[in-house]
């Protein structure tokens, strides 16, 4: 199949060669004669191809980022779960919102599909790999923060919040529980890891490493035990607060039994995450202790259900969950078996 521009989509695994033109302009050094040297991102935004409206959002957000300084980007859209380009996708790249190529990941999973984008950034020699949720979409200077943080630290990986949008009229008491923010870390710290919603890092530290998603997290959390190993094998991750991401809160996830689904698999995926990076009889130890600190403030929070509005009860239930998660996870009869 021909892609845009001529770029040829192979429904299969080995890497293929990108005809793609660069989302930025190209940048000139100071005597404005010579291009300046510049880093190859690749940005890969990853797709069944089945939420066309968001996507088409997530790939117009992309096409309105400014342009970094010495930075040259590049969209890759990995088609997961199908031997062919879905009609939806097909339709979005004729629609020429921005030039991207694709890649055909047959087999389904999320952490195969993140694997066929390492595969992708190596093999056309990009400095970076990024990754974005394809149903969100990134501020104008989400490129510009990150890259500034990024080189102002020598860190090998950079991430930054991905902030929920809820819809009009939203429960105050959903709105503001635990489970619906963004995630914060500490800018004067690294990262002890990232998230694939919102995250660029070295694919040479990667390679050199040996680094791959493991394709085993069927039902999510591969994201979180892979950039744990990253920083287990000496990679730097640093924090850009102002590197935004947002992400719409669709109505069918605003609600409590969908929190408490998603703070129980947070919970159960624990201990195959600390596994990956700790000794078992540590990994066992620091899941019961999680798990005993989140059941005990579950319960503390619980009463709150009397103060209307409130996200205090909303929290309890999900940090029930979650510890519960943490103690019953240690064995894999209690894990969920889909992906919440």
């Amino acid at each position: 199949m021909t892609g845009l521009h001529g770029a040829t989509v192979k429904a299969r695994s080995e890497p293929h060669a990108s005809n793609l033109v660069p989302i930025s302009n190209t940048i000139y050094g100071p005597d404005q004669t010579e291009p300046a040297a510049k880093l190859r991102v690749l940005l890969a935004v990853l797709t069944t191809g089945a939420r066309n409206g968001p996507l088409r959002a997530c790939v117009q957000a992309i096409a309105r980022l400014r342009p970094a300084f010495e930075v040259e980007l590049e969209l890759l859209l990995v088609q997961n779960g199908s031997g062919t380009i879905t009609p939806e996708l097909e339709a979005l790249r004729n629609e020429a919102i921005v030039p991207f190529d694709v890649a055909v990941e047959p087999r389904r999973g999320i952490p195969v599909a993140r694997n066929r984008a390492i595969v992708e950034a190596e093999a056309r020699s990009f400095d970076y790999l990024a990754f974005i949720d394809d149903d969100a979409a990134p501020d104008n200077d989400w490129l510009v923060e990150a890259m500034e943080v990024l080189r102002a630290t020598g860190a090998q990986a950079v991430t930054g919040p991905q902030e929920p949008v809820f819809p009009d009229h939203a429960p105050r008491r959903l709105v503001n529980a635990a489970i619906y923010q963004a995630a914060e870390h500490d800018v004067d710290r690294p990262c002890t890891w990232a998230a694939s919603n919102n995250v660029i890092f070295s694919i040479r530290f990667a390679v050199d490493h040996g680094l791959s998603f493991n394709e085993t997290f069927t039902t999510g959390g591969s994201d979180k035990e892979y950039f744990k190993r990253f920083v287990r094998a000496g990679g730097i991750i640093r924090w850009a607060p102002r590197a935004i991401v947002r992400e719409p809160v669709v109505p069918e996830r605003l609600n409590v039994n969908w929190a408490i689904r998603r703070s129980w698999r947070l919970g159960t995926s624990g201990f195959r995450i600390e596994a990956s990076v700790r000794p078992p009889r540590q990994a066992v130890a620091i899941c019961l202790g999680k798990g005993a600190c989140y059941l005990a403030g579950g319960i503390g929070l619980l009463p709150l259900a009397i103060v209307p509005k409130h996200a205090g009860y909303v929290n309890g239930l999900c940090y029930l969950a979650h510890g519960a998660g943490f103690v019953l996870g240690l064995t894999s009869r209690f894990r969920p078996r889909s992906y919440v």
